[in-house]
């Protein structure tokens, strides 16, 4: 089988702008002439390309772009069955459509992710769905890596450089040395920050790790104890900013801009962060609340209590029980001593208007 190539059109026919009128004049006598045309508007000569012009046409044709895409192969035409047994003797053709070798088509082609390459591939630049965090401790810990890469970057003198771009994420033993670093009241670390500096502008060394759990935030919350002064830092437009990407990249959450212009320092930042799991009744609130636990005979219930619920409460209810058996009447609801349907009190009231 030999592929079919052809050259472009237009690399093989010569073409002109210039209008050329197919009509012919006559003159006063009756002859007609060919009109004039200026040597400015002449109509260049056909274009012949070389063999070496169209060569490198079939060339530029085949070639394909460096990616890692499977792109589809180019068609070819099938050779027919003398010049196949020609090119390959033991070509023997087939003499059923079952001895037909069936290829796969173009179908579909693009929705098989064995088509695409690495390149191709979509990176998110935060979590999402369900692993969003909002959990106060894991906010806490993001925003105090956070802060100490902003830090960090600002005495490097590089933080107009950085602050619209991407950081990479780095792995857990560069986020446990961030997390060492101690902050001043005024905004300033205590140690040499070179090395998050020089972690934090190398795209190179993007390296996401699975992130914190809400019990290990505890964990580093309760090994640390960073105190609330670092919380009271004030923050301009851009920290702010710079903070709110950091935290998004880590947990998946986004502040609201409409929140965010309300925080002026760090804790408002982490107050709009985090997120308090909210009761799913209002008996879980009183609880948690403890409104009523001063009070001895007031007891919050997440569903109404029956009569029933309130005599067994107290042991009341096997003697109500017995001595409704003894008179007969029902123990729960009224039986057969009203009508259970609206039919038969219709009925009954009926008769009874009848029989006066």
């Amino acid at each position: 089988m030999s592929p079919t190539l052809r050259g472009p059109f237009l690399a093989t026919r010569a073409i002109s702008t210039t209008p050329f009128p197919r009509a012919l004049y006559k003159t006063r006598d009756g002859t007609k002439v060919a009109p004039t045309i200026p040597e400015s508007q002449a109509v260049e000569s056909e274009y012949s390309p070389s063999e070496e012009e169209i060569d490198a046409l079939r060339v530029q044709e085949e070639e394909s772009p460096d990616s890692g895409l499977a792109v589809p192969r180019q068609l070819v035409e099938t050779p027919a069955e003398r010049e196949a047994k020609a090119l390959h003797p033991e070509y023997e053709p087939a003499r059923s459509l079952q001895e037909l070798e069936t290829l796969p088509g173009v179908e579909n082609w693009w929705e098989k992710e064995e088509h695409w390459g690495p390149e191709s591939q979509f990176k998110g630049f935060a979590r999402t769905g369900t692993q969003v965090q909002q959990a106060e401790p894991v906010i806490e810990v993001y925003l105090r890596r956070a802060l100490v890469e902003v830090l960090a970057l600002k005495q490097a003198g590089k933080w107009d450089e950085w602050a619209t771009k991407a950081w990479p994420r780095r792995g857990d033993d560069q986020f446990r040395a961030t997390l060492e670093m101690d902050i001043t009241e005024s905004g300033e670390l205590k140690q040499d920050a070179s090395h998050i500096v020089a972690e934090l502008t190398n795209e190179e060394l993007d390296s996401p790790s699975e992130g914190i759990s809400e019990s290990e935030g505890q964990e580093i919350l309760a090994e640390r104890q960073w105190g609330s002064s670092w919380t009271q830092i004030p923050l301009d437009a851009a920290t702010k900013f710079a903070l709110r990407k950091r935290v998004y990249q880590f947990s998946g959450y986004l502040i609201p801009d409409s929140r965010l212009g309300a925080a002026h320092n760090v804790g408002h930042l982490l107050a709009l962060g985090c997120k308090k799991p909210k009761p799913a009744h209002l008996a879980s609130i009183l609880e948690q609340e403890g409104a009523y636990d001063a009070l001895s005979n007031v007891k919050a219930h997440a569903q109404k209590i029956s009569f029933v619920e309130k005599e067994k409460s107290i042991g009341r209810w096997k003697v109500i029980e017995e001595e409704l058996k003894a008179r007969g009447l029902p123990v729960l609801g009224a039986n057969d001593a009203a009508p259970k349907h609206k039919e038969q009190r219709w009925i009954i009231s009926t008769f009874r208007n009848v029989k006066r």
